[in-house]
């Protein structure tokens, strides 16, 4: 599986590694803007951190479900299916590579935005007013426990959807170039039945919570998210290895 991993990064590196590029500059412009006092610099430093983190992780998306398209309707990934390889690795190496790349991501931008609101609180207050102030913050109070879940709650759900969704996409891929192989606008086709399979499971979803109590809203729903994405990835593995002609 390690070198399944390895062989996964690698197709996306150059896209990883430009999106990283620019991140470091637009982190550089905001830097450089806050130290020289310039709010045109620190502004567009901080226009490109935001394009970089909103279209970042999307195009990371995009790109590992392109992948997979051009292996299974070309055969520019001949050599991978002749490996001694079930589909069952292919397919979670796809799916490992993919949380994997998107827990990077989330943590970078979100990382560089806490460190980034530091900079402009200091900007405009000064780093010793600055400091004071978040140390009489941290010795008066601490963070409430339900706002702390509820931040925990929402980036489980986040990234469960967001994860989910590429799984999703990833099965429609499957299903356009095995069950859908030859056949007129097997594309749109496959699109539509992403569509559809995502709109029934969060219908599905959001169903289900109603049953439960709040508290436990957002356990049922990255459940659910986690049962589906589980679901999706053994039937997509088992069309692959019974359907599959590369």
């Amino acid at each position: 599986m390690s070198k399944l991993l390895k062989y996964e990064f690698r197709k996306s590196k150059n896209v990883t590694l430009a999106i990283l590029l620019i991140t470091v500059i637009g982190e550089i412009l905001f830097l450089a803007g806050s130290l020289a006092g310039t709010v045109a610099l620190l502004t567009f430093g901080a226009l490109v951190l935001v394009l970089a983190a909103t279209f970042g992780i999307f195009i990371v998306a995009l790109l590992s479900i392109d992948i997979l398209h051009r292996e299974l309707n070309t055969t520019q990934s001949y050599m991978l299916f002749l490996t001694p390889r079930n589909s069952y690795q292919i397919l979670g190496s796809k799916i490992l590579s993919g949380a994997i790349s998107l827990s990077i991501l989330t943590v970078l931008f979100a990382v560089l935005a806490a460190l980034d609101l530091i900079i402009i609180g200091a900007y405009e207050v000064g780093f010793p007013a600055l400091a004071d102030g978040i140390k009489k913050a941290l010795g008066e109070a601490s963070m409430p426990a339900d706002f702390a879940q509820s931040i925990a709650a929402a980036a489980a759900i986040a990234y469960g959807s967001w994860l989910f969704l590429i799984v999703t996409a990833y099965f429609a891929v499957i299903l356009q170039a095995t069950l859908l192989r030859g056949k007129r606008g097997s594309g749109w086709l496959s699109f539509f039945l992403f569509l559809v399979l995502a709109g029934v499971i969060s219908f599905l979803q959001n169903k289900l919570v109603l049953l439960v109590p709040a508290a436990f809203e957002a356990a049922v729903r990255s459940g659910i998210y986690a049962v589906f994405i589980i679901l999706l990835f053994c039937f997509g593995g088992w069309i692959m290895d019974r359907k599959l002609s590369v």
